[in-house]
């Protein structure tokens, strides 16, 4: 294993040919490609839900800079049924069809809707889950 030297408060590049065993945390800056990488343990993919349950909400969002990655939603119980679930997109338009995603802007929370079809009307779900991912682009 080869280490750079840091004395003289700088850094330098250092090429590695051998096995690596990191112990402690690697952090690892720019783009990197790592063939056949092997962990064991645990890793940290960034993955994680966000909900709003019970708040008569129909979105939910991932936390700031992070983007959505799936979702959904619970309706509430008797004869209600989900009418619309979809991401809710950084930058949209309104159209007839519902909002369209302007320059291919990331997907930020998840929007669900329900429908009372006893009663005739929408109805917030019980539930909106969105997926998120802290580590993508």
């Amino acid at each position: 294993m080869v280490v750079g030297n840091t004395s003289a408060g700088g850094s330098r590049k250092v090429g590695l040919y051998d096995d690596v065993l990191v112990s402690g945390t690697l952090n690892v800056n720019g783009t990197t490609t790592l063939p056949n990488l092997t962990i064991t343990g645990k890793a940290d993919l960034g993955v994680y839900v966000n909900q709003s349950v019970g708040n008569n909400a129909n979105d939910v969002a991932c936390n700031s800079g992070d983007i959505a990655i799936g979702g959904g939603g619970i309706c509430g119980q008797g004869d209600a049924f989900m009418v619309e679930t979809r991401p809710i997109f950084a930058n949209s338009t309104a159209t007839s069809n519902g909002p369209v995603n302007v320059g291919n802007s990331a997907m930020v929370g998840w929007h669900c809707n329900c429908w009372n079809h006893n009663l005739g009307f929408f109805a917030a779900p019980n539930a909106v889950y969105v997926t998120c991912l802290s580590h993508g682009k």
